[in-house]
């Protein structure tokens, strides 16, 4: 608004500024969006205040009257809104906060996940896997029970890397220690683990012990440090292969792959930081991912066991992988790769799901040759030690036939999987006096689609025994109470819509599925029936949530919440813009001795095995 005008057009002016947010003011007080639009109005009209008090126009009382008058019923508008809002916080809480089952079932799914997620803890699996002999200085590893003995060793390399890195490499650093005694003379070795999964304390202790430097890197987008890392890996590698009396343990568990990362060629690490940021949200499952990150890597793939020949190399795997491929774990760097997987292989994924078009050029261009060197994969028989961006050899990778495998000098085995972290969470179940049934450990897909299976599965068990005189005619899995466990790993797809879709938000799968889940029981009005999904390292996606909790109320009492703070954001919303982390943290605000949030938060528990879902029904 001009500051000199008449009075006639100051007076339209009013007029037309007045009618264009009355419709917003007058909008239901009981209404979400009032509370917020009308605090938004008598900020704009305190700044049109302020321009009248400042302006040199003379004002008639007329122009006046209108302008505080207006003013006056705003804030008596947002006066009244609060007070509504607030007396249906207190008097709706009770109606959708958890039933005593409920409290009751939130605690025990913690109790059960914690139980799984103890089960698989590193330390406990490489003690399980390693038999030392002090005695006869050896050691033995594994079902086969391979024997390792000093007298055929002058020195140890430990290397490490993974969510569940530091603990693993600390057990078999003291493990080889006793076996070993001092028969041996040297040992050295690197470990990269993800940024606050470790101590400074057991970083010292790896140092000034056994001589093995920690490193820290990012995950689950690799950055500088993990290039740094890598390369100082397989420089420690190449030094330590000329010796043939060197003896390699490798320690393996889940984000290897993003830790531990060495662009291959002319690649760079934008290349490769794009193109996995592209990965991880087409929705694609991890063993697709791998294929193509083997084609972008000098680690990966089996290349750093090629590079450790001639030495002899025994790595210990911690799986995060459904169904415990070796060659998908960290995108398998001491196995060889299957043989039928080649670059062509890889540029038929990326084809499948529409993400040649979106890739970077240099990347873009390696798979485009791969039309030309799709015959060329399976005589890749030579040794792997550097990056020749020309040549054939270093962009396949590292078959059967490879000499340190055939030789016999490399053996990779699994110390712990996700079907030890679900039976053990289905034993603690049964001692807290549910029924447990075993869903399986290969559960994969679209998080909320999993979450409508969960969903339908428990209610269907509710309904037909709440329904049913005869429990034995209900045809039912087991009896109430009952706990559905599973295993596995979903995904979660971003979808771009367009400037009008929502931006995408901070979440996991684990909360997606939660959330999904909860809003499946908050339709269908069901209670009494609690899901809780967690990762089993104590992170999902880039929050610092392991997964979260649900139940039939929870998206009920969280909207409430927002309606006190003035946000505008339903469980709805947060599942379309994939924004669970945030919508269940609003919980964070309750005074009210809450105790059944719907975060779960464990801290990184120094394991990592995928994830367990717990669905409890009484």
């Amino acid at each position: 608004m001009r500051h000199v005008m008449s009075g006639a057009t100051v007076s339209s002016s009013v007029l037309v500024w007045m009618l264009r947010h009355s419709t917003t003011a007058w909008t239901p007080l009981s209404s979400l969006v009032s509370v917020k639009r009308i605090s938004c109005l008598i900020r704009k009209t305190d700044r049109f205040t302020s321009s009248i008090t400042g302006s040199r126009t003379k004002w008639n009382p007329f122009h006046q009257r209108c302008c505080t008058s207006f003013v006056q019923s705003i804030r008596k508008m947002s006066s009244y809104s609060t007070e509504i809002s607030t007396t249906k916080k207190t008097n709706e809480y009770s109606n959708c906060d958890p039933t005593e089952k409920e409290r009751q079932m939130h605690k025990d799914a913690r109790v059960i996940l914690a139980a799984g997620i103890q089960a698989v803890d590193p330390r406990i699996a490489i003690q399980s896997c390693i038999q030392i002999h002090p005695q006869t200085n050896s050691f033995e590893v594994g079902q086969n029970r391979r024997l390792y003995s000093a007298e055929n060793y002058d020195h140890v390399t430990v290397i490490s890397f993974g969510k569940a890195s530091v603990p693993m490499a600390l057990t078999t650093c003291e493990l080889v220690q006793k076996a070993f005694g001092t028969k041996c003379s040297s040992m050295n070795g690197i470990v990269v683990a993800k940024d606050d999964h470790f101590t400074q304390e057991e970083a010292n202790l790896l140092l000034n012990t056994y001589n093995v430097h920690v490193q820290s890197a990012s995950h689950p987008v690799p950055d500088e440090r993990g290039v740094q890392a890598a390369t100082n890996v397989m420089q420690l590698i190449s030094n330590t292969s000329k010796q043939q009396q060197t003896l390699i343990l490798c320690c393996i568990s889940g984000g290897g792959s993003a830790l531990l990362t060495l662009p291959i060629g002319n690649i760079t690490l934008k290349d490769i930081q794009i193109t996995s940021e592209l990965l991880l949200q087409s929705g694609m499952p991890i063993h697709k991912m791998n294929v193509i990150r083997k084609r972008l890597d000098a680690v990966k793939g089996g290349r750093l066991a090629a590079a450790a020949y001639p030495s002899t190399m025994c790595t210990l795997v911690l799986s995060d992988v459904i169904g415990d491929p070796l060659s998908s774990i960290a995108s398998g760097p001491t196995v060889p790769d299957e043989d039928d997987n080649t670059l062509e292989t890889a540029r038929r994924i990326l084809m499948e799901y529409d993400l040649l078009p979106k890739l970077p050029q240099r990347v873009l261009e390696l798979f485009e040759r791969a039309t030309n060197y799709n015959n060329v994969s399976s005589n890749n028989s030579r040794n792997t030690n550097n990056c020749e961006t020309d040549s054939m050899w270093m962009m396949e990778t590292p078959k059967s036939n490879h000499p340190m495998f055939t030789s016999k000098k490399c053996e990779t085995i699994l110390v712990g999987n996700n079907k030890a972290a679900v039976l053990a969470s289905a034993k603690e179940a049964e001692k807290l006096g549910y029924t447990p049934v075993v869903l399986g450990i290969c559960i994969e897909g679209e998080a909320k689609e999993v979450a409508q299976v969960y969903t339908a599965m428990a209610m269907y068990l509710l309904q037909q025994q709440q329904q049913t005189t005869d429990p034995k005619q209900s045809f039912s899995v087991a009896q109430l109470p009952v706990a559905l466990i599973a295993g596995g790993e979903t995904t979660v797809t971003f979808h771009n819509e367009g400037d009008n879709y929502p931006k995408m938000g901070k979440g996991g799968r684990n909360q997606e599925l939660c959330l999904a889940a909860a809003l499946l029981l908050q339709e269908k009005k069901v209670r009494d029936i609690v899901i809780a999904s967690v990762g089993t390292d104590g992170g999902d996606g880039p929050t610092d949530a392991a997964g979260a909790i649900v139940d039939g109320g929870t998206i009920e009492r969280i909207e409430q919440l927002q309606q006190q703070s003035l946000l505008l954001f339903t469980g709805s919303q947060a599942l379309r813009c994939h924004d669970s982390y945030t919508f269940f943290g609003l919980e964070d605000g309750r005074s009210d001795n809450y105790d059944c949030p719907s975060l779960i938060k464990t801290g990184p528990t120094g394991t990592n095995v995928a994830d367990v879902a717990v669905i409890l029904i009484r």
